[in-house]
């Protein structure tokens, strides 16, 4: 049978997932690996190999063939090339404008046990990530029976794509160039300075001396902390401020929202709610980011989307 290997790269973990061919995801689980992404780049390159090599340790089917692998990786980043353009972040420095493809190609037909569960001419993808989640959502998720989305992943930064007709777009009407809303000017900066993880923490230092991050923020606010439901209101302003002239531009029949502060939503997201019950837009929440990522990197190497 032939299996895909899934990964989505963080800068501080990959999470990873083994695909069957009717994309299934084996054992019903996400494996997490430590991404060593503050390493030189041999022992980058090592861990990744040593990571492929994990996860198709995994499989028992004695017909195993992985038939490609896919990676989704944050910008900046050649992805038709599978060059790393990422730097000065303290993250992956020593891999920046290497060609990762030729680098796990090499691993590969390195290790005989690897080169031999793998396909005879094995496929390595690199996705952006928030293009695999939006897939994912799209085809197996939360966008299902929608037709234009915007999909909206908060994390360290407010990473997005948008979609028509299960196609992911970055130009037309309504549509930032590609499909990215994270540079976009807002108050004193650009989106991406208020509707992310430091957003949220520039607004908690403003009611804490000490700081706060969106899961203490959480643990307080379903406590009724006064001060972390203010943090989450004023937050959640932001994002309706931030958030809503996209909607309207785009004229979204629905919104997906992705990343670990949508488990807080119900502390910020009621303005926003309001408008897009208002304009008959849907709000669908997604709490396993990682796993809407691995299905969209499925569908990508499966069906050449």
């Amino acid at each position: 049978m032939n299996y895909y290997l899934g990964l989505d790269v963080g800068g501080t973990s990959v999470k990873c997932g083994i695909i069957d061919e009717s994309g299934n995801i084996m054992f019903d689980r996400i494996f997490s690996y430590n991404a060593q992404s503050y390493a030189d780049k041999d022992t980058i390159i090592s861990n990744f190999s040593a990571i492929f090599k994990d996860l198709a340790g995994k499989i028992s089917d004695p017909e195993i063939n992985i038939k490609a692998i896919g990676l989704a990786f944050p910008g900046p980043f050649d992805y038709a090339g599978g060059i790393s353009f990422i730097r000065g972040i303290g993250k992956y420095d020593s891999i920046y404008n290497i060609n990762l493809r030729e680098e796990f190609f090499h691993s590969i037909r390195e290790d005989e046990y690897l080169s031999s569960l793998m396909d005879k001419e094995p496929e390595i993808i690199f996705m952006h990530d928030i293009a695999a989640f939006a897939l994912g959502e799209i085809f197996y998720g939360k966008g299902i029976g929608y037709n234009r989305i915007i999909h909206l992943c908060i994390g360290t930064g407010a990473g997005s794509a948008f979609s028509i007709d299960h196609r992911l777009v970055g130009t037309g009407e309504g549509v930032p160039e590609n499909g990215w809303i994270y540079n976009t000017n807002f108050k004193s900066s650009i989106i991406d300075d208020y509707i992310s993880a430091r957003g949220l923490a520039n607004i908690a230092a403003q009611y804490f001396k000490d700081s706060q991050d969106g899961r203490k923020l959480y643990n307080k606010a379903i406590k009724q902390d006064e001060a972390a439901l203010l943090v989450f209101k004023e937050f959640g302003r932001d994002l309706y401020e931030a958030f809503t002239p996209f909607i309207i531009g785009f004229k979204a029949d629905c919104i997906i929202l992705g990343g670990e502060i949508v488990k807080s939503f119900k502390f910020f997201g009621r303005q926003i709610e309001e408008f897009c019950k208002a304009e008959k837009v849907d709000i669908r929440l997604t709490h396993n980011t990682s796993k809407s990522t691995l299905m969209g990197l499925y569908r990508s190497l499966s069906r050449g989307q």
